[in-house]
């Protein structure tokens, strides 16, 4: 009787770890990477005019990745709708940029469609194909090295997954309603937080900008400011699972490492503002099936 009970553990745990491996397959954990060597990592990302003098440091901790991404477009338009200034190309310090393999491309003339623009046009770029992988950067932090390699290594070219290091997650109890933080670990989100990159593959969005931009304009006008709720809805729609996993090093903001004026301060207190509205908008979209 000992022995049956015995092999009927066993069993047991052997279930259990074929589970355990089943899942972490599934949702592509670091231990079970696939051959990603052939993964396009594109990068989007945009300012508004008086970030310019300062987007260098972001740019290069983005060339200087330990992975390096296969394409960084900065997309400026010509005029800022939100702080009613003009865009000037030449206020970017490219001579503190460090890009001898060209991997910046400079697009002028976008049009301003809040923090998105940082993404849409990538989409008239960039073919669909199960390599490419569309990147999302904020123009106000510092990246770490590791920061492209560890969201490589995770990607699932054979999957719709988005990916990211940080997020939110809804989740209501008797004491009221979150959208809860989570970060540096593996978890789903409901929504990736864009300040820690968030990378889509580009199979699941329009062949063209014009389809999504449609869909964005359908929706309430406060989405125009939140980026990575509006794209966290478009997964949702397109049945593209959100994941976020554990990295090595924490970003830095510019700040940190540079003289910001007020006049910058006063901006990033307005975005916290409208952060504060994050479960209303959150609340919106996702109740729209559609």
């Amino acid at each position: 009787m000992e022995y049956i009970f015995y092999k009927l553990f066993l069993l047991i745990i052997l279930i259990i770890i074929i589970l355990y491996y089943l899942n972490n397959r599934l949702n592509n954990k670091d231990f079970f990477t696939n051959n990603n060597d052939n993964i396009n990592l594109y990068i989007g990302i945009t300012s508004i005019p008086i970030r310019l003098k300062y987007i260098h440091n972001t740019l290069n901790s983005l060339l200087n990745q330990d992975v390096k991404p296969t394409k960084i477009f900065v997309f400026l338009p010509d005029k800022s709708i939100r702080l009613k200034m003009d865009y000037n190309i030449n206020d970017i310090q490219k001579d503190k940029i460090n890009d001898p393999d060209n991997i910046i491309e400079y697009i002028t003339g976008v049009n301003d469609e809040g923090p998105i623009t940082k993404f849409y046009p990538l989409l008239d770029r960039i073919p669909k194909n199960k390599n490419n992988f569309l990147v999302v950067a904020d123009d106000d932090i510092v990246y770490p090295k590791s920061r492209i390699g560890d969201i490589k290594k995770y990607i699932n070219i054979d999957s719709n997954n988005s990916y990211g290091f940080s997020g939110r997650k809804y989740l209501k109890n008797a004491k009221g309603e979150d959208l809860r933080f989570y970060t540096n670990i593996f978890k789903e989100v409901d929504i990736l937080e864009g300040f820690d990159i968030m990378v889509f593959p580009r199979n699941i969005f329009p062949d063209n900008s014009n389809d999504l931009l449609i869909w964005v304009k359908s929706l309430p006008k406060e989405s125009f400011f939140v980026d990575d709720i509006v794209l966290s809805k478009w997964c949702d729609l397109n049945n593209s699972k959100r994941f976020i996993y554990p990295k090595q090093e924490n970003n830095k903001f510019y700040n940190e490492v540079d003289d910001v004026p007020d006049i910058i301060k006063n901006v990033e207190l307005l975005n916290e503002n409208l952060n504060g509205r994050n479960m209303e908008i959150f609340k919106v979209l996702f109740s729209k099936k559609n």
